[in-house]
């Protein structure tokens, strides 16, 4: 399994594109043209059925902070 950050999800949806045009990836994808526009722009992230189709799954992490009482 491998983790991705958010801002490689555009990446990973060039490269599912390869050498079709926007169209033919968005039918596939079963979302509009324009849907996909935002999402390989970076202004949209996918919901949960697209990302079931792309074969990512959403987790959320925390993480600690050094000093706890939020003092840098």
């Amino acid at each position: 399994m491998k983790t991705i950050k958010t801002h490689e999800i555009p990446v990973l949806l060039r490269k599912r594109q390869g050498d079709r045009t926007q169209k033919e990836l968005a039918e596939e994808l079963g979302i509009s043209p324009q849907h996909l526009g935002d999402l390989l722009m970076g202004n949209r992230m996918p919901g949960k059925a697209l990302r079931r189709k792309i074969g990512i799954e959403k987790r959320i992490t925390f993480v600690v902070k050094e000093n706890p009482n939020g003092n840098s």
